[in-house]
């Protein structure tokens, strides 16, 4: 995909563009319906939109997976004494 200019077009670029404020790239990106219920305006649509789009979202979600994996490996079935 080329721009008009000649140079390729990043696929996000209108996205991560640092001039266009919040509320228009959740309008771009939220066209349409979600699950054909959700409209673009739905609170609960973008209520979940903010959450996601945060930047200590991320992190979150990594930790709370390195903490699983963590547990995980600790955890030992033979541990249970009521186990076969």
């Amino acid at each position: 995909m080329k721009s008009s200019k000649g140079k390729k077009k990043n696929l996000f670029e209108d996205i991560t563009d640092k001039s266009q404020t919040i509320k228009s790239k959740s309008e771009h990106i939220m066209r349409g319906k979600s699950f054909f219920l959700l409209s673009p305006k739905n609170f609960i649509r973008r209520t979940f939109f903010r959450i996601v789009t945060h930047r200590f979202f991320d992190p979150f979600i990594l930790s709370m997976i390195l903490i699983s994996t963590i547990l995980l490996a600790i955890d030992n079935p033979l541990d249970d004494p009521k186990g076969m």
